[in-house]
């Protein structure tokens, strides 16, 4: 995982990680079914975090890194949950610059990646 850029911001507490469990389910007769989880990682997690900026050096270097991954490209997280770093990618942000101060808002949405 070493190859991956690491998502190096300080967010504010209270992130959310929404759990999204996969399973195949087989319907066999008289109404029974049979469940497994599908693929290596059946519990994918999704975070929503908020990250507060007040340099527009370091704005210009949060921007870009966000449009540089986009949708498309993975990255490292430390999650706090997992204790530990994990690859996702992007699925929105937006980002709520404040009038008249050196102060950007930026709720950002990211789901665990398998590449």
């Amino acid at each position: 995982m070493s190859d991956y850029e690491r998502f190096v911001w300080k967010i504010q507490p209270k992130p959310s990680v929404t759990n999204q469990p996969s399973a195949i389910i087989s319907q066999l007769g008289d109404g029974y079914q049979q469940a497994a989880p599908q693929g290596l990682n059946p519990n994918m997690k999704t975070y929503g975090i908020k990250v507060v900026i007040t340099d527009e050096a370091d704005n210009e270097r949060l921007k870009s890194f966000l449009e540089r991954h986009g949708s498309w490209g993975s990255f490292l997280f430390y999650s706090n949950s997992r204790n530990d770093w994990v690859k996702v990618k992007l699925t929105t942000w937006t980002e709520t610059p404040h009038s008249g101060i050196s102060v950007w808002e930026y709720d950002i949405n990211m789901k665990e990646s398998a590449s």
